[in-house]
């Protein structure tokens, strides 16, 4: 069976007298645009225009192409009743029989599909008797947690690094400067500028490449060990660093 796309007298005034002819275009619009709508693939849209349309003009073969299509979405039920609906309107329909084999298996397969979701849920809730799972034996371990004091050290350590290129290249325009000036205390300010610069840049430079390399280790050793602040600890003094603790 196809689905009846031709309007034809399908939605002939045979309807109430107080039925307006707006109303019957109106449907027979809504008609047209369920077939573009079932051709399309769009079933959903084509049940609700179908089903608008019907409202406005009760033709038999509005609820037969609404069978037809919520037949093609996997809806028995809905296909059902529409199905007996047009042969309720449409009682010496031609096509008769054959709507009504149709029927008998739509009803078998919806009564298989009712019996499968039954089974289901006696068998969900036939679960529901079984013994409860046995708690587990003793708390539960602390969630581990991040120490970020290492990870904030290296940052301290680039920072360092990154402060002692800077005033190397200072140190290093200062030196340039001092080599291409012709006046001597000019020079000797610059030269003394360069040196100073130069001092910094070692001192930044060594300290940070130091506390860049500690917090690196101490945060692999943290994220790979229990954790915990009190696992591991960093301490620097004068002309020592050293990085103590258990893991």
């Amino acid at each position: 069976m196809a689905l009846v796309l031709t309007l034809v007298s399908a939605l002939a005034p045979l309807t109430s007298s107080a039925q307006t002819e707006e109303e019957r275009e109106l449907a027979a619009a809504l008609f047209r645009e369920s077939a573009e709508a079932y051709r399309a693939g769009n079933m959903e849209l084509a049940v609700t225009l179908l089903r608008r349309a019907y409202e406005l003009d009760p033709a038999p073969v509005l609820q037969y192409n609404l069978a037809r299509t919520l037949e093609g979405m996997g809806d028995n039920v809905g296909a059902i009743e529409a199905y007996e609906r047009y042969l309720e309107l449409e009682p010496e329909a031609e096509d008769r029989a054959g709507i009504e084999e149709r029927l008998v298996s739509l009803r078998a397969e919806q009564a298989e599909l009712d019996a499968a979701a039954e089974a289901e849920t006696d068998e969900f809730l036939a679960g529901d008797d079984q013994p409860p799972l046995e708690e587990p034996e003793g708390p539960m371990p602390p969630p581990k947690t991040v120490n970020v004091v290492p990870w904030v050290i290296a940052g301290v350590g680039v920072l360092l690094m990154g402060s002692a290129a800077v005033t190397g290249a200072m140190a290093n325009g200062r030196h340039d400067d001092a080599l291409a000036t012709d006046i001597h205390a000019d020079r000797v300010r610059l030269a003394d500028e360069a040196d100073t610069l130069a001092l910094v840049t070692n001192v930044n430079l060594a300290l940070g490449g130091v506390l860049l390399l500690a917090g690196g280790i101490w945060g692999v050793i943290d994220l790979t060990s229990g954790g915990g602040d009190d696992d591991l600890s960093l301490r620097i003094g004068p002309g020592q660093l050293s990085l103590s603790g258990r893991f």
